[in-house]
C-alpha cells in the first residue's frame, strides 16, 4: 500500500510530500510516483508521532482505573503514537512472568508501546535476563513493593543496568527524609505535600544517583525532575561527562502550588508541585534544551479516590492525552520553537532509549505521523477525554493547534476528529 501525504508543512518550515510504504516512510520531497492514495494535508504542519518515555496505563491489575485500550485511544487522539509503561502493575513487571503478563495486556494497544523493567532489591538476575526492554526502573521512595534506599544495592542497580547497557530511569525522593519530614504532621494536608516530600528530599536523591552514575558509568535518566537546584546538579555533572538525561512533565512546567487551592487532592502528585520560580526555572530548562524530554506521568486515578482525605487519597494524575495539546499551543504562541518540540517529545526520547527507527521524519523510518491544523483551537473538557479517570487539572484551557491527523506505523487511524482505525499497535524495538 502506498500512500503520499501532499502539501505537509514538516516541522511548520518546509513544505514537501511525504512518500508512505508499507508503514514506513519512503520518500520525501517528491510526488512522481504512482500510489494507491494521496491524501492533501492543505499545508498543515507535520511532526513525529510523539514518544511518551513515562506512562503508567495501570493494565494489568488496576484496570478500573484505566486499560490499555482507554489509555491508547487517549494518546493517539493527541499525537501520541508511542508509549513506555512503567512497572508498577499487577503482577508487576520484575522478572519474565510479570515482562510476558504485560506484554499480554499492551496488546490492547491501539497505538505503539514499550516496557520499563523495574529493579527490586535482589532481583538483579531477572534484570539481566529480560529482553526487549527500555530501561531499569529504580523508586527510591512511592512504592512499597520497589523502593530502594540502600546505596550499595542501589549501586548494585546501577552496575547491572551497565553490564546490559540500559538506562536507569530513576524516581528521585529519597524515603527516609520523606518519613522524617512526615513526623512533623499530626493532621496533614495537600497544602503539607510539599513540605512532606521536599525540596530537599528530591535534591539530596539526585545527588546520590548522580554520584553513582559517575561512579559506575551507566546511562541515568532522571524522571519528573521539579526543582532549579537539581537541574544545577544536572548541569554540573554534565559537565563532568555524567551521562545524565532529565525529563519534565506538563504538570510541573505549567502548574505550581498556587493551584492547589482550587484543585485540592486532585493534584497530588510525586514529586509535588513546588514553587514558582521551580515552575519557571523548569519551562526555561525546557526551552533552553536543559531538559531532554516531556514524560506525561500518565498515572489516573478514579474521582472517588482522588476525592478521598489527603492521607489515603493516591498520587498521579491523568497526563497523555492532554501534553501534546499544551505543548503545541507553546509552539503556536512563540514560546517553544517546534524544532525543540519535536527533540522534546520524540527524537530525544527515541535515542535515549535507542527505539529502532522511530521518532523522526526520516526515510527508511516508521510512518508514526502527527499532522496540525495551526488555525484551530479547542476547549480541554473533563468529559471529553478518554481516560477512565475523566478528570484533568487543564480542563477550561483554551489551546491553539488543533490535531487533525495521526498515522500509526503508516495507518492513518484518527482523522479530523474521528477514530477511523482500531487496530493493534506494535511493541517497539530496543536496538541492543
Amino acid at each position: 500500500m502506498r500512500t503520499l501525504l501532499k502539501n505537509c508543512l514538516i516541522l511548520g518550515k518546509e513544505l514537501k510530500d511525504i512518500l508512505i510504504e508499507d508503514g514506513y516512510i519512503m520518500d520525501i520531497g517528491k510526488t512522481n510516483f504512482k500510489v494507491d492514495e494521496t491524501i492533501d494535508i492543505k499545508g498543515y504542519i507535520v511532526i513525529p508521532g510523539a514518544i511518551d518515555p513515562h506512562v503508567h496505563m495501570r493494565d494489568p491489575g488496576f484496570t478500573y482505573k484505566e486499560d490499555w485500550l482507554s489509555g491508547s485511544i487517549g494518546a493517539l487522539t493527541s499525537g501520541v503514537t508511542t508509549v513506555l509503561d512503567m512497572p508498577n502493575t499487577i503482577p508487576p513487571t520484575i522478572d519474565t512472568s510479570g515482562l510476558l503478563e504485560k506484554r499480554k495486556a499492551g496488546e490492547k494497544s491501539i497505538v505503539n508501546y514499550g516496557f520499563h523493567f523495574g529493579a527490586t532489591k535482589d532481583n538483579f538476575i531477572e534484570i539481566e535476563k529480560a529482553k526487549n526492554m527500555a530501561g531499569i526502573k529504580v523508586f527510591l521512595s512511592s512504592n512499597a513493593n520497589f523502593t530502594i534506599e540502600d546505596k550499595d544495592t542501589l549501586r548494585k542497580v546501577f552496575e547491572t543496568a551497565k553490564k546490559i547497557d540500559k538506562p536507569v530511569v530513576v524516581h528521585s525522593e529519597l524515603e527516609g527524609c520523606i518519613r522524617k519530614n512526615l513526623e512533623m504532621f499530626k493532621h496533614p494536608d495537600i497544602f503539607d505535600h510539599n513540605k512532606i516530600r521536599s525540596k530537599e528530599c528530591a535534591i539530596e536523591a539526585t545527588k546520590l544517583i548522580l554520584e553513582l552514575a559517575k561512579e559506575t558509568g551507566v546511562t541515568l535518566y532522571i524522571a519528573h525532575i521539579t526543582t532549579k537546584e537539581e537541574l544545577e546538579l544536572v548541569e554540573k555533572a554534565r559537565g563532568e561527562n555524567v551521562k545524565v538525561f532529565a525529563e519534565a512533565t506538563p504538570h510541573h512546567i505549567f502548574l505550581d502550588e498556587t493551584y492547589l487551592k482550587d484543585f485540592g487532592n486532585f493534584l497530588k502528585v510525586n514529586p509535588p508541585l513546588r514553587s514558582v520560580e521551580d515552575r519557571v526555572a523548569l519551562f526555561e530548562a525546557v526551552v533552553q534544551g536543559k531538559i531532554d524530554t516531556i514524560g506525561s506521568d500518565h498515572a489516573p486515578h478514579t474521582r472517588d479516590e482522588k476525592m478521598r482525605p489527603y492521607p489515603m487519597a493516591p498520587s498521579g494524575i491523568p497526563g497523555v492525552e492532554t501534553t501534546m495539546p499544551l505543548l503545541i499551543n507553546e509552539a503556536l504562541e512563540g514560546r517553544l520553537p517546534f524544532e525543540r518540540l519535536v527533540e522534546l517529545t520524540s527524537k530525544n526520547a527515541s535515542r535515549i532509549f535507542r527505539i529502532r527507527a522511530r521518532g523522526e521524519i526520516k526515510e527508511g523510518f516508521f510512518a508514526d505521523l502527527v499532522v496540525i491544523n495551526p488555525e484551530e483551537t479547542f476547549t480541554i473538557k473533563n468529559d471529553r477525554l478518554f481516560t477512565k479517570a475523566k478528570f484533568s487539572p487543564f480542563e477550561g484551557r483554551v489551546l491553539k493547534g488543533k490535531i487533525y491527523l495521526t498515522m500509526v506505523n503508516g495507518i492513518i487511524k484518527f482523522f479530523d476528529g474521528h477514530i477511523i482505525n482500531t487496530s493493534k499497535g506494535t511493541e517497539v524495538h530496543f536496538c541492543d
